[in-house]
């Protein structure tokens, strides 16, 4: 008779990682934006449909291009968590080509503006489809995010409230 094999055995997982650790393997696919801060105009992307842009020294612009569900709301995540992580605290998440919002990509914008607010910054959308504001208004998500109608406004929105936090 043969010993048991281990799970350790069969799956050759025998160290644990913690969060902050650095796991090649988990992390050779990510596409990284400029250094921590990057200059106003610079750009990043975050994975297929989700790219940034930094408008100012403090606001930056995550355009959306596809729909924001369970395979795809990842991406914003990631776009958000990073620009965050360079200290960018004000953000526009630029909705107005996603034409699909379910509930992922719902707790993805809910989780940005928490991160945002813990840092005393703000996030606001826009958002030009019905279905996307229909999941807004039905979420109660457009009582927490402001929604604009296009990107300049909400930038503008934004420039008043960095400068009425940062002064």
């Amino acid at each position: 008779m043969q010993p048991k094999e281990s799970y350790e055995d069969r799956t050759g997982l025998n160290k644990a990682f913690r969060a902050d650790d650095d796991v090649p393997s988990a992390t050779a696919g990510l596409v990284t934006g400029p250094a921590r801060g990057g200059a106003a105009g610079s750009r990043g992307v975050a994975g297929e449909g989700v790219t940034y842009e930094h408008i100012t020294e403090s606001i930056t612009v995550v355009k959306v291009s596809v729909g924001l569900d369970v395979l795809t709301a990842p991406r914003l995540r990631e776009a958000l968590v990073e620009t965050i992580h360079q200290g960018r605290y004000f953000l526009v998440v630029d909705l107005s080509d996603v034409e699909v919002l379910d509930s992922t990509g719902v707790g993805v914008l809910a989780g940005g503006l928490k991160r945002v607010r813990f840092h005393g910054g703000e996030l606001v959308a826009v958002a030009a489809s019905e279905g996307v504001l229909k999941q807004f208004w039905i979420t109660g998500l457009s009582k927490l995010i402001p929604v604009f109608d296009a990107v300049h406004p909400a930038v503008e929105h934004l420039g008043r409230r960095g400068t009425e936090t940062h002064a």
